[in-house]
């Protein structure tokens, strides 16, 4: 009877400290989910507003991107700055809203934010409006999240 206890007391040990570690895994992640989306929605900002200092440092020096507008991928974080500070240069009063955004963990500082956006912004043709697909590949390095790979296409 007493090995009993002793098992069972063992076994409710086990399963308590096993619940504690993931609660600690959950709200590790809860907040570097935050993270993640808050340095995508700051990316998004500074890549309308042509904040090219952030883009600068949220981009990895060899990113790679697909845009739904060109045939071919960018890479390299020059390209990609200059592509989007062009871009950005001809919008007046632009905005963006971030939809239904989910973050994922591949590994405990790689992330993959999927999300849909809407872009708005006026240029020499009027009121313009963008709705894309976009899927954003971070990894956690001692400055924070940085971008490795983006991939937007359009949405309905």
């Amino acid at each position: 009877m007493n090995a009993h206890r002793t098992g069972r007391a063992l076994f409710l040990t086990t399963v308590a400290v096993g619940l504690m570690s993931i609660m600690h895994l959950e709200a590790e992640n809860v907040d570097k989910t935050k993270e993640v989306l808050e340095t995508a929605s700051r990316f998004q900002s500074a890549a309308l507003r042509n904040e090219t200092q952030f883009l600068n440092q949220v981009f990895d020096e060899k990113i790679t991107h697909f845009h739904p507008g060109e045939p071919y991928r960018f890479e390299g974080r020059e390209r990609l700055v200059n592509e989007l500070s062009t871009a950005a240069a001809s919008h007046e009063s632009p905005s963006f809203e971030m939809l239904d955004p989910k973050v994922q963990f591949a590994a405990p500082d790689v992330a993959i934010l999927t999300y849909y956006i809407s872009e708005h912004w006026t240029d020499k043709g009027g009121l313009r409006t963008a709705n894309e697909k976009a899927t954003e590949v971070y990894v956690r390095r001692e400055k924070g999240w940085t971008m490795l790979h983006s991939h937007y296409s359009t949405a309905p």
